[in-house]
Parts: C-alpha cells; sequence; structure tokens
C-alpha cells in the first residue's frame, strides 16, 4: 500500500515545529541562556523561552565564524532517515531564520515536491503558505 502523500498544511506544521526547535539548539549551543532575561533559561541552562527573540540577539552578538562552525555540527549530527520538513529546517543557517529566508527555502522545496508529485497542494498558493508559516509558528 502506498505511503500517503503529504499536505502543504502538514509540511508547514512539521517544518514550523521543527524551526522552532532548531532555533533553540542554536541559542543552546550558543550559550545565549547566560544572558536571558528568562529565568527559566538560566535554571535549565537552555533556551526555555522566546527562541526566535533569542537567536535575534545571537545573530547580531556571536560572530559568524562561530556561527558557521555551530551550524556544521548540527547538520553533521542530523539523523540519515529525518524527514524533509524536519531535513530543510536544520540545513538553515541561523541567519535565515533571522531574516525570513528559511521560510522561502521551505516554500521552494514544497513548490519541488508538488511539482514531482510528492506532495497534495489542496488550494494553497504562495501567500497562503507563508501565512500558514507564520501561523504555525504561535
Amino acid at each position: 500500500m502506498p505511503k500517503p502523500k503529504l499536505t502543504t498544511a502538514r509540511y508547514a506544521e512539521r517544518f514550523a515545529a521543527e524551526t522552532i526547535a532548531q532555533q533553540r539548539r542554536y541559542c543552546d549551543a550558543f550559550g545565549q541562556w547566560r544572558h536571558c532575561d528568562d529565568k527559566r533559561c538560566r535554571r535549565h541552562r537552555a533556551c526555555r523561552g522566546d527562541a526566535g527573540a533569542c537567536l535575534k540577539r545571537a545573530v547580531e552578538a556571536v560572530p559568524r565564524e562561530v556561527q558557521s562552525q555551530v551550524r556544521t555540527a548540527i547538520v553533521a549530527a542530523t539523523p540519515a532517515n529525518l524527514g524533509g520538513p524536519e531535513r530543510t529546517a536544520r540545513g538553515c543557517t541561523p541567519l535565515d531564520f533571522y531574516d525570513g529566508a528559511a521560510d522561502r527555502y521551505a516554500a521552494q522545496e514544497i513548490e519541488r515536491l508538488r511539482k514531482i508529485g510528492k506532495i497534495v497542494q489542496r488550494g494553497h498558493n504562495a501567500h497562503s503558505l507563508r501565512l500558514r508559516f507564520i501561523d504555525a509558528r504561535r
């Protein structure tokens, strides 16, 4: 029996969930919890608050060379059997999450998968898909 095709909505949900997890990975690797105003982050010694805001501060403060090294380590630790939305999110740099390029990469990947028949679009155009990415992160 063939595996059911992924829908754009489900892809967006999985991508958004992995985006948050990836942002937390970067924040933890950069040690951003040390400078966080959220007591939970300092108590757990890991990002427990708003990962997007934390990563925004990190992109401005952490040298690009360190960001590149951390990204290389995270990509190297990615399991071989990881799904498409998760793999797309893990391949993004910290700056990609900050400037919105991560969503564009996901939208391009969805379009590529739709063209080859691996994903079902079900009435979503590029604009509604972008809104879905934003809504899924909330």
